[in-house]
């Protein structure tokens, strides 16, 4: 008799604790319908723009390329290894459209010169020689020069590329150099999992394998081999220092501590060539070049701001609002994605 009232009283309070509970779901069930309709909207109106662009050339600017021209190539924001594949995206820098331009820059017969116009704190290692090797490449194929004009910031990796030009150009108030290498912050939350009673467990084959993970304490050993693949970006960087602007490497890696530079300073150390306004500069290489009046073509990419990019950013930032903001979760969120990887990057 008392196990079967206790059964129905156990009953009536589960039913009381959904009744009560029910109105939250629904709402909870209501906002994630908003964000699922949100992200059909978004695709489809991004698939509209995909279609409209490749119909589309009115964007394209009306440079006549049969006549002698400079080509400018605008590159601002933080270099990486990111194309154009995503559906939206809001980076000013994209690699694919930068390589594209640099190659399709060498076979225009009547193009003759590249200038680069940098306003970025650098990158990833991988993505900034990347765009340096292509730099070489395309005056190994037409001899043509390359010239570098730096915005208000064009820092460690920005610098890097900047090296593959015959002269660099520099506003009085540009903060450049910043020559070294950063492989990130490592974040450790393994005593925080400790103290959430949270117990995690690793399986590999070789000792090294699972290195730079958040759930664990770096050894010194792994350590040490980090520091052995900045150590050989570093030497890179400084290597293309030299070789770029006619130094010795000792004295190249006496500037090379990370530190940035005023354009005046980066000129009295042999880092740039001239302190001069962006005008004065384009007059300055085409007067250098016996070609007064040469047109500079510039080509800057676009990243996509249209309706269905807006869309997308407003479903993730709700996802993310209905988020726990406990400390743990706020651990994980910082840790998330952590790679520790190398970069020419200024802090």
């Amino acid at each position: 008799m008392d196990t079967e009232q206790n059964k129905t009283e156990n009953y009536d309070r589960w039913a009381e604790f959904r009744t009560a509970d029910q109105p939250k779901q629904k709402k909870k069930k209501k906002k994630k319908g908003v964000i699922i309709l949100i992200v059909i909207i978004a695709a489809f109106l991004g698939i509209c723009g995909i279609v409209y662009a490749v119909s589309d050339s009115s964007s394209e600017p009306g440079y006549n390329l049969n006549t002698e021209h400079f080509t400018q190539i605008n590159i601002t924001g933080t270099i990486d290894n990111a194309g154009s594949s995503a559906i939206y995206e809001t980076a000013s820098y994209n690699q694919e459209w930068v390589l594209g331009m640099i190659e399709s820059s060498a076979k225009e017969p009547m193009n003759r010169g590249i200038i680069l116009y940098l306003d970025t704190p650098g990158g990833s290692v991988y993505a900034t020689d990347e765009v340096y090797l292509a730099l070489l490449d395309y005056k190994e194929k037409t001899g043509n020069p390359i010239y570098a004009i730096m915005g208000p910031t064009c820092a460690s990796g920005g610098y890097y590329i900047s090296c593959a030009a015959d002269k660099i150009y520099a506003n009085r108030n540009t903060m450049t150099g910043s020559i070294g290498v950063t492989l990130g912050t490592y974040v450790d939350i393994s005593g925080l999992l400790e103290k959430f009673d949270i117990k995690t467990t690793t399986i590999t084959a070789g000792d090294n394998k699972a290195m730079g993970s958040y759930f664990d304490p770096m050894t010194d050993e792994q350590i040490s081999i980090y520091q052995s693949i900045v150590d050989e970006s570093y030497e890179q960087f400084t290597g293309i220092v030299a070789q770029g602007r006619g130094l010795d490497i000792e004295t190249v890696k006496e500037l090379a501590d990370g530190r940035l530079y005023t354009s005046d300073q980066a000129k009295d150390a042999g880092l740039i060539d001239e302190v001069m306004n962006y005008a004065d500069s384009l007059l300055a290489i085409q007067k250098e070049t016996g070609l007064e009046g040469c047109p500079v073509y510039i080509y800057e990419y676009a990243p996509d701001t249209s309706i269905y990019h807006f869309l997308f950013s407003m479903a993730d930032a709700m996802t993310k609002n209905e988020s726990n903001n406990s400390d743990l979760a706020a651990a994980l969120k910082m840790a998330e994605g952590n790679s520790l990887k190398p970069y020419y990057l200024a802090q």
